[in-house]
């Protein structure tokens, strides 16, 4: 395992940063008992997208793949690791869904701001020593990308000034009962659910089941039943949501993190949700439903039954609903937070990247917020949804 070393650790307000890298099967093998260990003594609830055992099936050393590990000590003390995957590919300049240009390059990726750290230090200021760290010496990418981090950075270690695309996200505390966590929604939305309910289970006629898989032996079942919605989906028509592969969930399954949630009426599946289940957070990921029962709102009867389930069945402490718009999300949510995308280069190539694309996240939802006022994007999203 190779030590950056063309500088001394960078410190910030008494953190240290060490960056290791890692370039083979090896040395990753080597680095991961320790590291899980350490992001089981973490105080962080989530991480599931920083843990090794997932982050290995999206690396591929014999392509040039590399792991970087952003160890940061407090004197001789680790309190985090921030691992960062380098890879070779290309950034795709857009503007809306229309692809401006795309460049090749090597960036270095971290899917989620939840990495874990111990406790009283702020994942903002821990992965500013990281970032610092990485702009300061010969770093094997020329920008460090962050799909989901929060937007709530404070003193003057803020990340602001690299953050684009902010968004508000949502979670659900898992707490106490179900009916308790009913009666506290909004009086309308609550009758609104109700009747969606009772009008599915009238239509269905008592054909309705609904199924919870998350052993290995159930991940080809699911696979199968995962990509026989996506195909009636709209997310099909738009080319979004791929089902990830059998080997891949089985891998996750046998761990026990996966936890996914399928709605069948008359034995064929109508809405599924792909869920995980990961140090006490569920993440409620891909949710997608067959448009020829748009109609009866299979997407919202089905995170009923899982959020029923979530209550009274093996509780995690919180959902994550995750990155993205959708106003189901507002209405069952009960914590909200700002996050956005994060893009720090590390070379003059790099920042001229990460500038450009948050110039055009900018012009982006300017351009979306003076459309939203016409309307046209509404009937646009309908039409799909509706598979016009």
């Amino acid at each position: 395992m190779a030590q950056v070393a063309d500088s001394p650790a960078h410190s910030i307000d008494n953190l240290r940063c060490e960056l290791q890298l890692i370039t083979s099967p090896a040395e990753f093998a080597e680095a991961k008992t320790p590291w899980i260990e350490f992001l089981h003594r973490s105080s962080v609830l989530a991480g599931l997208f920083t843990d090794p055992r997932v982050m290995e099936h999206s690396i591929c050393f014999d392509r040039g793949d590399i792991v970087v590990l952003g160890k940061v000590l407090k004197g001789d003390r680790l309190i985090a690791i921030v691992p960062l995957i380098s890879q070779k590919t290309h950034a795709t300049f857009t503007f809306g869904l229309v692809t401006l240009c795309r460049l090749a390059l090597r960036s270095a990726r971290l899917a989620d701001f939840e990495f874990p750290t111990e406790e009283g230090f702020k994942s903002s200021e821990v992965f500013a020593a990281v970032a610092d760290a990485c702009a300061e010496r010969r770093f094997p990418a020329d920008l460090i990308f962050v799909e989901s981090a929060s937007a709530c950075t404070d003193g003057k270690h803020t990340l602001a000034s690299h953050m684009s695309n902010v968004q508000t996200t949502y979670t659900i505390n898992i707490l106490g009962s179900f009916d308790a966590y009913l009666q506290a929604l909004a009086p309308r939305s609550r009758q609104k659910l109700k009747r969606t309910i009772r009008r599915f289970e009238e239509a269905t006629r008592a054909s309705m089941q609904i199924a919870c898989l998350r052993r290995p032996a159930e991940m080809q079942t699911l696979h199968s039943e995962l990509t026989h919605v996506r195909e009636r989906s709209w997310h099909a028509r738009v080319g979004s949501q791929h089902v990830p592969s059998i080997d891949y969930l089985a891998s996750l399954a046998a761990h026990g993190w996966v936890r996914a949630y399928v709605l069948s009426v008359r034995e064929q599946p109508v809405a599924t949700v792909l869920g995980f289940q990961y140090r006490n957070t569920f993440y409620y990921e891909a949710p997608a439903y067959d448009q020829d029962w748009q109609e009866h709102s299979p997407g919202i009867v089905l995170l009923y039954y899982t959020l029923k389930d979530l209550f009274e069945t093996d509780s995690p402490v919180r959902l994550d609903f995750g990155f993205g718009y959708g106003q189901y999300k507002q209405v069952f949510g009960t914590h909200e937070e700002d996050r956005g995308t994060i893009r720090i280069g590390t070379t003059r190539r790099g920042r001229l990247i990460a500038w450009s694309q948050r110039f055009l996240d900018v012009v982006f939802r300017v351009s979306k917020a003076a459309l939203a006022w016409t309307g046209i994007p509404r009937v646009i999203k309908k039409r799909i949804r509706q598979g016009k």
